[in-house]
């Protein structure tokens, strides 16, 4: 059986994380003669340390050789937008993707999901932004994304972050624009209120991995130039402390983030998700979470078990719109700041609390998104599917 990924499989992006996971299903199914086409995302840089994360790097090059003209696969997955998928690539063609975090999607990616066999999203959230942007008439499937297994280590190596306050938030995202309105993850904003929130407060910190997509000194210099001037707006003096991480991490250096012990809780104020991988990541860590009360990630996350802010749903800034990805009349959430800041404040005044709620929820998130659940699912999509054709 011959069967092609086609992903941004090297992509330092949730795309890239994403990709790689199917990869290793993919790799792990008897009987595949397994083949590569590596495929950029956005202006996302590449991983090039091909011992990095267990060798998975080196596994994806070996399979990436040119494609002999006139070979018909039997399967293609294709990790990618709808209006990047190819149906002639194979007999059978696979879509994979998160689609886009508003609440409906480009009507032409409807078209291009009934020119495919199928199509794999990571939430229930993004089947339902498929279904109700136009007719589809090819089955969907929910297959979500594992979280960073070595989070399940026993003992991991301690990330040196030299962290002077004892109480810190973390919040990881990448900056999706050059202002705060159109910033999908909410990261300018989200700052704004944790410095009115904690003002002149010496005991509290933020911890920041965020950057501009890019894992260079360019990158890093303007993500630095970015989160000083928010901060020379919205904080009068020099506390809360805000710590920015820019840089790649691999996955034990992710994992240890998340379980530092000066780390005390992961939030997020953004506006979408089609999934939300640092929010599962965080939440099978056992770290208290605050987030947007919609889209992906509320899935996962357990009513009641973390504390979800309040929205409205508002249509996108014109100045976002592009006819492609983001389309006029559609929605994200519009956060509430009143409870962002309540919500935060929650977290660090009974923090005993909201450990305990997580530290319950951290056993469901390990039992239903581990790599052993997920790939669980993946076999079970396939066994149906093929049963299907």
């Amino acid at each position: 059986m011959k069967v092609i990924i086609r992903a941004p499989l090297l992509s330092l992006s949730g795309y890239g994380i994403h990709s790689r996971q199917v990869f290793e299903w993919l790799e792990s199914l008897p009987g595949i003669d397994l083949n590569v086409e590596i495929v950029q995302w956005g202006r996302t840089a590449w991983i090039l340390d091909q011992d990095q994360d267990d060798g998975i790097v080196k596994r994806i090059i070996s399979k990436s050789k040119p494609q002999k003209e006139g070979i018909k696969y039997d399967y293609s997955f294709q990790v990618q937008l709808p209006d990047e998928w190819d149906p002639s690539i194979a007999k059978h063609n696979i879509g994979i993707s998160a689609f886009v975090e508003t609440d409906r999607c480009n009507p032409k990616w409807i078209e291009k999901c009934n020119e495919m066999d199928a199509i794999i999203v990571p939430s229930t959230f993004t089947k339902n932004v498929a279904k109700r942007s136009g007719v589809l008439r090819k089955p969907i499937y929910v297959v979500p994304e594992w979280f960073n297994e070595k989070i399940e280590l026993e003992s991991i190596e301690p990330l040196d972050l030299k962290l002077r306050t004892k109480f810190n938030f973390l919040m990881i995202g990448t900056i999706t624009a050059q202002t705060a309105d159109e910033d999908r993850k909410n990261i300018f904003y989200a700052i704004k209120w944790f410095c009115e929130k904690f003002k002149d407060d010496k005991r509290v910190g933020l911890v920041l991995k965020t950057s501009y997509g890019k894992g260079t000194k360019i990158d890093r210099q303007l993500t630095k130039t970015a989160i000083r001037q928010v901060l020379g707006e919205v904080r009068e003096g020099k506390f809360p402390k805000v710590h920015l991480i820019h840089g790649n991490l691999n996955q034990e250096e992710v994992a240890s983030l998340y379980r530092h012990p000066k780390i005390k809780g992961v939030i997020s104020a953004t506006k979408g998700e089609g999934y939300g991988l640092p929010l599962v990541e965080g939440a099978a860590s056992g770290l208290p979470i605050v987030a947007t009360g919609w889209s992906g990630h509320t899935e996962f996350l357990e009513k009641g078990k973390y504390l979800d802010v309040d929205y409205t749903l508002k249509e996108i800034t014109k100045t976002r719109i592009d006819g492609r990805v983001f389309v006029e009349g559609t929605r994200w959430a519009d956060v509430n700041e009143r409870d962002f800041k309540r919500k935060i404040k929650d977290l660090k005044d009974r923090y005993s609390l909201h450990s305990k709620n997580a530290k319950k929820m951290q056993k469901s998130i390990h039992e239903n998104f581990s790599k052993k659940a997920v790939m669980k699912k993946y076999d079970q999509f396939f066994d149906e599917f093929k049963r299907n054709i």
